[in-house]
């Protein structure tokens, strides 16, 4: 999963929508029974990361592994890059983070 977002600061919309599929497969994971996290962190010009959000996600269709994160009023405050990803805690107890590999790239332009 390779998702490059574009936005402005402020911005609630649109949504962000994601498929979670098994690596191996590309097959959607099943997220019935699971719960699911957002993460989104702020990368200042230096590189430090700032965490800014760590809030329940909303699995929309779980059977066919998709996640929404509705953008709220102050998620996204400063123009520059955050770092993005969904944390599930499947039904058995196991965690898994997606995308597995990197983030969700966000770019946030000055207005």
């Amino acid at each position: 999963m390779n998702i490059v977002k574009y936005m402005r600061p402020g911005d609630t919309g649109p949504a962000l929508v994601v498929q979670i599929k098994n690596k191996s497969d590309q097959q959607p994971v099943d997220l019935t029974g699971a719960t699911v996290v957002f993460g989104c962190s702020y990368i200042d010009g230096t590189g430090v990361a700032t965490d800014v959000i760590s809030e329940p996600a909303v699995a929309t269709n779980a059977e066919e592994g998709i996640i929404t994160w509705q953008w709220r009023d102050g998620d996204l405050p400063l123009a520059g890059l955050y770092q993005c990803f969904f944390r599930v805690t499947f039904s058995g107890g196991s965690v898994e983070t997606y995308p597995t590999h990197g983030f969700i790239d966000l770019q946030v332009s000055s207005l």
